[in-house]
C-alpha cells in the first residue's frame, strides 16, 4: 500500500538541506541555475525569504523531487529556513510540477495594490540601479526581489507620478514609455514645472523654436525609431539628459551627442 502524502512546516537547517541533496544525487529534478541560487541565497541572508506556502517535495523514498535551488541556497547561506515540506509524493507526479508561468514582478506589485504596475516596475528598477551607478540594467543576473522594489517605491513616492506619465498614449512617440517615464522622473525631481514643459514638447513637438535642445532631441529620437542601426537605452537616456541640461542652461544647439567614452551626464 502506497504511503499517504503528508504536508508539514519544517525548519530546514543547512545540514539537513545538504543531507537531502546528498541522498538525492541520483535523482535531481532539473539542472541547477546558479543565477537563481545566488538570488535565493541573497534573499535568505537579507531576511527576505519567507514562508509562502511553496513546498519542498520529497518522494516515497525520501529523495528530492522539487526544491533543489531552495535547499542549495540554504546550504550556501548557512541559515535555517522554515519551509513547507510535502512527503511521500509519487515519482509519477514529477511531470506535473512547475507547470505554471512564474508571476512577473509587475503582476506581484499589481496584486499588492499598485496602479500602473506595468510601468512602475521597470521605472523603479531603473532607479534602483541608477543609484548604484549602473545605468542600463538588463541582465538576468540583475534580478531584484519584489520586496526591494516595493521599498524603492515607498521611499520615492514620486515614482508613481512617473508611471502615470509613462502610461499616457503620446509618451511612446519618441522612445519607450518606460525610458521616457524614468527620464521624466529624474528631471522632475530637479524642477517640476520645467520638466513638464520639456517633456510635453518632446512628446508633441509643439511650441518648439529653432535651436531649442528639445527639438533637436526629438528629431534625433524619431529618426532613430526608423533607423536600422538603433541607439540603445543608455544612449537615449544620455541624449535626453544632455538636452535637458542645455535647456536648463538656456543654450541653443544644433546637435545632441554622447558616446561611451564620455562621462554619463547627470541631470542638473
Amino acid at each position: 500500500m502506497a504511503k499517504k502524502v503528508t504536508v508539514e512546516i519544517m525548519t530546514i537547517t543547512p545540514s539537513k538541506a545538504a543531507e537531502i541533496l546528498k541522498r538525492s544525487e541520483d535523482f535531481i529534478n532539473r539542472p541547477l541555475s546558479e543565477t537563481e541560487v545566488s538570488y535565493l541565497t541573497k534573499e535568505m541572508k537579507e531576511g527576505r525569504f519567507v514562508l509562502n506556502g511553496e513546498s519542498i517535495i520529497l518522494g516515497q523514498d525520501g529523495k528530492l523531487l522539487d526544491g533543489k535551488r531552495r535547499l542549495t541556497a540554504i546550504v550556501k547561506s548557512g541559515l535555517p529556513q522554515e519551509i513547507v515540506v510535502s512527503k511521500n509524493v509519487p515519482r509519477k507526479a514529477v511531470p506535473t510540477m512547475d507547470m505554471g508561468r512564474p508571476r512577473t514582478i509587475a503582476e506581484i506589485l499589481s496584486m499588492m495594490g499598485e496602479k500602473q504596475a506595468k510601468y512602475l516596475t521597470p521605472i523603479a528598477r531603473r532607479y534602483y540601479f541608477w543609484i548604484k551607478k549602473y545605468v542600463t540594467p538588463s541582465r538576468k543576473a540583475d534580478k531584484i526581489a519584489p520586496q526591494v522594489l516595493d521599498e524603492v517605491i515607498v521611499k520615492n513616492q514620486d515614482i508613481r507620478e512617473a508611471a502615470e506619465y509613462a502610461s499616457k498614449k503620446t509618451v511612446g512617440t519618441v522612445c519607450s514609455p518606460t525610458l521616457a517615464g524614468f527620464a521624466y522622473f529624474l528631471c522632475k525631481r530637479i524642477e517640476k514645472d520645467e520638466a513638464e514643459k520639456f517633456f510635453q514638447k518632446l512628446e508633441t513637438g509643439m511650441n518648439i523654436t529653432e535651436g531649442e535642445p528639445v527639438g533637436v532631441l526629438r528629431e534625433k529620437l524619431i529618426t532613430d525609431k526608423v533607423s536600422t542601426r538603433k541607439y540603445d537605452d543608455s544612449s537615449k537616456l544620455a541624449f535626453i539628459i544632455k538636452a535637458w541640461n542645455l535647456t536648463r542652461e538656456g543654450k541653443e544647439t544644433d546637435r545632441i551627442r554622447w558616446t561611451r567614452n564620455m562621462p554619463f551626464p547627470e541631470p542638473k
